[in-house]
């Protein structure tokens, strides 16, 4: 990268840094201003109170659904932000000359920020370039290139596409970086989510803002829950938790610590592509620091079991890093009663194929179907008999295999296996008793 084209990177990163300021309140304009600009470009998003949470949690659950939101996720708010923002400063930089056509605004992301900066650019008649790892899901790939987007796709993880979107902006005039987290005007954006929240739940109840008692959020880079933080400290009295996939720990461990860090481990995959992210940016945890009460830990299966409930319960898909919030919520559902608290379900986005095999595994973790293994004498009947105490129970048969050739029971016994429809946990306990009660050794796989 030459030396002028360097500087002229270094320049444009340091405009995402945050203005001068003394205390968080008077960042205040700032978010009214980010709210005003999105306001322009996309409707709110649904705020619906929660029937199956509030009763499981004897709290006042709402959902803030921003995978309704027009790119699926809530991250076209801090695209539509930060792209305005520069429109704004170029204009007057250049004596309010038109520049819209001239700016041609880039970004690497796993796919939700691609989006909504593919949106935002369309709706601002700007050029949008999309630097995309591989792996990112097919149906974000999709939906980025279906808004306008010139798209690469390549590279070894999200680092390889940052680093090749910062040289195409060296190496082009008019082309500007926008940060997915650690933007400023990006996180401005993100706030809004909140602030719309307040409005959306004092409409709903005729109960002020202050009434919100938590405010649940994935943290991936951590420009969401960076803005939540400032939206909450600044307008209503309540905490914000955030929530991250356990091996990509970085906000947790930074917050704990006070020191900007990594994740504790090396990380491995996750079905939250969107949180995979192995260090928050340093703006966010600048903010997070003094906004964020709490960041708790969740695993795939927990994100599995939010995204099966999300899906029964309430008629709504989510991604990974969307039921981050729920996740948490079932995994300590007492923690809520009494409480009035919203979980941001941030992104619907997941590959249907994905989608698939997590509600297959969801029925698995949340207690609707399991796989059992029976020894049963090696004579007429058995298995008869064997079905016969799973209908006292009314469970329900979806396979059985039943293998002598190769089973590595005794002579004069089989092992036969079957997958079954259950109702819960507490009916497999049932259902188990009796068979062990009826000498079938069952055990589950």
């Amino acid at each position: 990268m030459a030396t002028d084209n360097k500087a002229r990177v270094l320049d444009m990163l340091s405009r995402m840094s945050a203005p001068q300021y003394q205390s968080i309140e008077e960042l205040a304009p700032h978010l009214r201003i980010a709210e005003s600009r999105v306001r322009q470009f996309i409707p709110r998003s649904p705020l619906r109170r929660s029937e199956w949470l509030s009763e499981l949690t004897g709290g006042d659950i709402w959902l803030k659904l921003e995978g309704l939101n027009p790119t699926g996720s809530f991250k076209v708010r801090g695209a539509i932000a930060a792209l305005a923002a520069r429109l704004e400063r170029r204009a007057a930089e250049s004596g309010g000359a038109g520049v819209k056509g001239q700016l041609q605004i880039v970004a690497a992301s796993a796919g939700n920020h691609a989006q909504g900066v593919a949106y935002a650019a369309r709706e601002m008649g700007c050029q949008a370039h999309i630097f995309l790892p591989a792996g990112t899901p097919l149906i974000k790939q999709i939906q980025t290139k279906r808004l306008g987007a010139q798209v690469v796709v390549g590279g070894d993880g999200l680092d390889a596409a940052f680093d090749a979107a910062l040289e195409f902006v060296a190496q082009t005039p008019g082309a500007e970086f926008m940060h997915p987290f650690n933007d400023f005007d990006v996180i401005m954006g993100q706030s809004t989510c909140l602030t719309e929240c307040f409005e959306q739940f004092e409409s709903a109840t005729a109960r002020p803002a202050q009434a919100i008692d938590a405010f649940l959020c994935a943290i991936g880079g951590g420009g969401l829950a960076a803005g939540s933080g400032l939206a909450m400290k600044l307008f209503g009295g309540g905490q914000v938790i955030g929530i991250e996939q356990e091996n990509f720990d970085s906000a947790k461990v930074s917050l704990e610590s006070g020191n900007w860090s990594p994740t504790s481990g090396r990380g491995e995959t996750s079905l939250a592509d969107g949180i995979r992210v192995r260090l928050i940016g340093k703006q966010d945890f600048e903010f997070m620091r003094g906004t964020v009460n709490e960041v708790a830990l969740m695993s795939d299966n927990d994100l599995v079991g939010a995204i099966t409930g999300l899906c029964e319960n309430e008629n709504v898909i989510a991604e990974g890093a969307g039921a981050a919030g729920v996740a948490f919520m079932l995994h300590d559902p007492k923690r809520f009663k009494g409480k009035t608290a919203i979980a941001c379900v941030c992104g619907g986005n997941i590959d249907t194929q994905v989608l698939s095999r997590v509600l297959s595994r969801g029925l698995g973790v949340t207690g609707r179907m399991m796989r059992v293994v029976l020894n049963l004498g090696d004579k007429p009947g058995q298995l008869a008999r064997a079905l016969g105490k799973l209908a006292e129970t009314d469970a329900n048969l979806l396979e059985v295999h039943h293998d002598r050739t190769y089973s590595k029971a005794n002579v004069g016994t089989v092992e036969v296996e079957l997958s079954l429809e259950t109702k819960d946990f507490d009916h497999q306990k049932v259902l188990l008793a009796k068979l062990e009660n009826a000498g079938f050794s069952p055990r589950i796989l």
